[in-house]
């Protein structure tokens, strides 16, 4: 077995690498470089530590040698890539294709497919493809429906499309895509790809609105959506939006349209 280079810690750097280990609150790829280097400083060589973490023998070896070479701030920041340097997914065309996606429609069709979003775009299908696959983009349509007397209701909130910040897009996404799951902010901030301090941050900056009381709101919205649009029962819209409880639920949409559920059904009935 080849020895690496064996990794010595003081004590202060011990302690803000077991508290980063350990942290909820850390991306998922600092937590195992710091576990690799905690392995590393007990004694363990490479190979030994890759399995555990679930990474090749090569890659710990060059997390070992970045951590030796730059210490903790080596770790913060992924490692560089050879090869010439990408355009196609550069931030500002990134944010091109999630604008178009979001904003706009193809002509002669409803939503876009990849070939035609890359000929807007300027890029190929491939890089539309993983722009939407990262971000969590699935081919959408957007549609909207009237309701009376309370105005429109837009598939996909508009929100998305006043949000430049990409860690923010992604977040709000995945909201979507498990608006009838019982997300935490730790989940969510997890697929926004930064610290869930940070995507708070970026929430409040970009809508004005907390992770979680943002994640609420949607979830209103769509019981509003499935009142409208459906003849579930009031109880089983509750249930399947997991709000708790029944009354719960009846209080917070009361709160958050002027109106109960009950109500709001009955007259859009009657204006139908």
């Amino acid at each position: 077995m080849r020895i690496a280079k064996p990794v010595i810690l003081c004590d202060s750097d011990r302690l803000k690498l077991l508290a980063i280990s350990r942290s909820k609150t850390h991306s998922v790829r600092l937590v195992v470089r710091a576990t690799i280097v905690l392995h590393a400083a007990d004694g363990l060589q490479d190979q030994q530590i890759a399995p555990l973490v679930g990474m090749q023998r090569q890659s710990v070896a060059r997390w070992r040698e970045r951590f030796l070479m730059l210490g903790l701030d080596g770790l913060m920041k992924d490692l560089p890539r050879g090869g010439r340097t990408r355009t196609a997914r550069a931030p500002d065309n990134v944010r091109e294709v999630i604008r178009l996606t979001t904003q706009t429609k193809p002509d002669n069709a409803t939503h876009w497919s990849s070939n035609s979003m890359a000929k807007a775009a300027s890029t190929s299908a491939t890089t539309v493809r993983r722009i939407w696959r990262e971000h969590g983009i699935k081919q959408l349509e957007q549609t909207t429906v009237m309701i009376p007397p309370l105005g429109v209701i837009t598939r996909q909130s508009t929100d998305v499309l006043a949000a430049s910040d990409l860690h923010v897009v992604a977040a709000l996404f995945f909201m979507w895509d498990h608006i009838t799951d019982n997300l935490t902010v730790d989940q969510i901030a997890e697929q926004g790809g930064i610290s869930r301090r940070k995507l708070e941050r970026a929430f409040r900056r970009e809508l004005g609105r907390g992770i979680n009381q943002e994640f609420q709101r949607r979830r209103q919205e769509k019981a509003r959506d499935l009142l409208v649009q459906t003849d579930l029962r009031i109880t089983d819209i509750s249930e399947s939006l997991r709000f708790g409880s029944h009354n719960y639920f009846c209080r917070s949409f009361r709160a958050a349209f002027g109106v109960s559920a009950t109500k709001f059904r009955r007259q859009h009935k009657k204006s139908a």
